[in-house]
């Protein structure tokens, strides 16, 4: 399993670290103190960035697991519109199938798939959540037939490539590592994802595989690569003075990490926020 979205997280809210490290002691995520560098135009140099950061245990999905423990939680249910009815809303799940009726609804995610949820209708945050946007990120894959011990855990790209982010996902805290072989995600830049967007897989992979043997300095065989398109992956601009968008008379609540910051930490903040505003809601 290669966690091909966020490689790890960081923190520094108080709060949030405060509960990072519940998640900690009950061996859902795991403090992490990778070696770091940066590449550039061939010259890789060391960083002696001594901040840990944090990934889930044994995979980034295994913390979300965690999280809904004791949760009613239905997946695979896309909620393709929401609807007035009585006071509160109704939702539209798939072609047929319905649920609620729901005094409050929290509306958790990217702004773009928010938005397609709420333009139907007269939502007092509307203006404020079509000013946000989100970025696409093309990630590369790969199993390289050589250990690199070398190189650094994460690695950040500053020149001007395609790549902006290495990370050897086999050097994470309870991950499997194989002798001769290293696994790692390339996470490229937005700039260089956006106007691809549309662009073939296989294309794109073959790009990244050639920015991948440069940057990490080898030409031994990849022994496999697949190019996966994060569509909806980061904010293009975080939302400064609220932490969540709330329509009190509606009933509807929006939240998401474009709102409470970048990251996963972002996405905490804001959705504590707007666990505040449902519980403070009459």
């Amino acid at each position: 399993m290669v966690d091909h979205g966020a490689p790890f997280f960081e923190g520094s809210d108080p709060r949030f670290l405060e509960i990072v490290r519940s998640w900690v002691d009950s061996d859902a995520c795991a403090e992490w103190r990778p070696s770091r560098g940066t590449w550039n135009d061939g010259s890789l140099r060391s960083k002696s960035d001594a901040t840990p950061v944090f990934v889930g245990t044994p995979s980034m999905g295994a913390l979300m697991a965690h999280l809904s423990s004791g949760l009613e939680v239905r997946t695979d249910s896309a909620v393709t519109s929401i609807q007035p009815h009585k006071g509160g809303w109704m939702l539209r799940l798939g072609e047929r199938e319905e649920a609620g009726p729901f005094a409050r609804v929290v509306l958790t995610g990217p702004p773009e798939q928010i938005g397609r949820l709420i333009n139907d209708h007269p939502v007092r945050f509307g203006d404020r959540l079509g000013a946000l946007a989100s970025r696409p990120v093309w990630v590369l894959m790969a199993i390289v037939a050589d250990e690199l011990k070398g190189l650094p855990d994460i690695l950040d790209v500053e020149s001007d490539m395609a790549i902006e982010k290495a990370v050897r996902d086999d050097a994470k805290p309870q991950r499997q590592r194989t002798e001769g072989r290293s696994r790692w995600v390339l996470h490229a830049c937005s700039e260089w994802s956006l106007p691809r967007y549309e662009a073939p897989r296989e294309g794109v992979e073959k790009e990244l595989c050639t920015e991948l043997t440069r940057v990490l300095d080898t030409r031994k065989r990849l022994l496999s690569a697949r190019a996966h398109r994060w569509g909806l992956a980061r904010p293009a601009r975080v939302m400064a003075g609220e932490r969540c968008l709330i329509d009190v008379e509606a009933g509807l609540i929006a939240c998401g990490d474009g709102m409470g910051g970048e990251g996963v930490e972002g996405a905490w903040l804001s959705g504590v926020a707007a666990a505040g505003a449902v519980a403070g809601a009459p």
